[in-house]
């Protein structure tokens, strides 16, 4: 077992989480994760349109999968909309991260997906 990073920079590992995730009905953490990393390998032109669905879906009030970030932090990223970056998202994305590290990685490490998957083919995080 190295590192949540290392669940995370795996593609494998990365599917398993976000099933194991699934199965908690908890995937909006790592759903908007992996759409923040998704956004830093966009072209500018196309940052814009990918930072108002990240809002909508993830960071609004009202979103239908609403992160768990601080009011401070989720008001941040409101001012980039208009001219959004690569890392308008950093902070909140930090600290999902920082989140699931804590939480649901360690309940994911106990389960029985993971116990599965590292009996029968040793894991790498």
């Amino acid at each position: 077992r190295e590192s949540f990073g290392a669940l995370l920079g795996d593609q494998d590992g990365l599917d398993l989480f976000q099933r194991f995730l699934e199965s908690e009905f908890s995937d909006e953490n790592v759903l908007f994760w992996m759409a923040c990393e998704e956004m830093k390998q966009l072209k500018r032109h196309e940052l814009e349109h990918k930072a108002r669905q990240i809002v909508a879906e993830y960071i609004a009030s009202d979103a239908p999968m609403e992160v768990n970030i601080d009011a401070e932090t989720r008001k941040s990223v409101l001012p980039f909309l208009d001219n959004p970056s690569h890392t308008m998202f950093d902070r909140a994305q930090k600290a999902i991260y920082h989140l699931m590290e804590r939480d649901s990685y360690k309940r994911f490490l106990e389960s029985e997906e993971f116990r599965s998957v590292e009996e029968t083919a040793g894991t790498k995080f």
